[in-house]
């Protein structure tokens, strides 16, 4: 570059664009071994991580979309478990564990088998999976590894799942949406003693009562309920009837919840809820404060939610009306 006018001498561009040449060169035959393709350099702008596509730097603290898992109809939950795999109970007809970021069948889990009309997933305490099966009106337990059930759980009280939960016992939790009851059952399939015949929480008015129970979740120390009738997500206790610890009623008295189906927590206690009927996924802080709207980009509309995982920085969102599943990844 000339010191005074800072143009390139001509020698010099022709080098350069020599330079480029052959750099576009490499590019094309890398992209034509590999089938990826990468812009960069001679001209070219490339985004740098936690960049939109255009350039634009997302606001910091910010869920970002990731990923879009497409053809992915009728998705009823999704769990993601401690090792990463990503469980997806869809079309009420199969349950596949598919790998951390990629909808690709994880080559390590066998087929779940013995499955009629799976519609709820939970993860046990060792990573093992837990299916809630209305075609039976059983919630079936499977080793980590997939397979054939390790056992069967079954009560004739129950009418419509609405969610289930397993704590860190292995203590398994019910949720009738239809009976709005929550029951507790051993690990071994009975009932708890808790209250006598094992109603953790049952219709009514008070806080620590339901009405149309839906998604569960176990956040290490309370059950997390999301409590679809009364617009509310609780932490109840696990060792006491309609003992409430927290309740979530929505942003503010003016925007509470509208049908939200579904609720979830991560490693640090934060709390995310699927708002159903407003369209949105919103994280508090483990004492109950709004923190994030996760779908806060409105380049990217979402339709109703209807199932919610967290892990770590990354929340998956089930958007059965557009037949995706969405991943987003917290930036710092």
């Amino acid at each position: 570059m000339h010191p005074t006018t800072g143009m390139i001498p001509k020698s010099v561009h022709g080098r350069v664009l020599t330079a480029c040449g052959r750099v576009w060169l490499f590019l094309l035959l890398s992209s034509l071994l590999t089938g990826a393709f990468v812009l960069t350099g001679c001209g070219q702008k490339m985004s740098k991580p936690g960049e939109a596509p255009g350039g634009t730097s997302f606001p910091p603290g910010e869920y970002v979309l990731i990923g879009v898992w497409s053809d992915f109809p009728g998705t009823t939950d999704i769990v993601v478990t401690t090792g990463g795999y990503v469980y997806v109970a869809q079309e009420s007809s199969r349950v596949v564990a598919y790998k951390t970021f990629a909808a690709t069948p994880h080559p390590l889990i066998a087929p779940l088998e013995n499955l009629v009309k799976p519609v709820l997933l939970a993860e046990g305490p060792n990573q093992e999976i837990y299916v809630a099966d209305a075609g039976d009106m059983t919630v079936k337990h499977f080793p980590r590894g997939g397979g054939a059930p390790l056992q069967t759980f079954t009560d004739a009280a129950w009418a419509v799942f609405g969610g289930i939960a397993v704590d860190d016992k292995g203590y398994l939790y019910v949720s009738d949406s239809e009976k709005e009851f929550i029951w507790k059952y051993t690990p071994t399939g009975e009932r708890d003693t808790l209250g006598g015949n094992g109603v953790l929480s049952e219709s009514g008015a008070g806080i620590g009562y339901v009405m149309h129970p839906r998604g569960m979740s176990f956040d290490g120390t309370y059950l997390l309920v999301t409590d679809t009738g009364h617009n509310q997500v609780k932490r109840l206790a696990t060792d006491a009837v309609a003992s409430c610890y927290l309740f979530i009623n929505g942003p503010s008295p003016a925007d509470p919840f509208e049908s939200p189906l579904d609720s979830d927590s991560d490693e640090l206690g934060n709390i995310y809820v699927a708002d159903t009927g407003k369209n949105r996924v919103l994280r508090y802080t483990t004492l109950g404060v709004l923190d994030k709207t996760v779908n806060w980009d409105p380049q990217y509309p979402i339709g109703p939610p209807v199932a919610v995982a967290a892990r770590q920085d990354w929340v998956y969102v089930a958007d059965p009306a557009n037949a995706k599943i969405l991943i987003y990844e917290l930036r710092n």
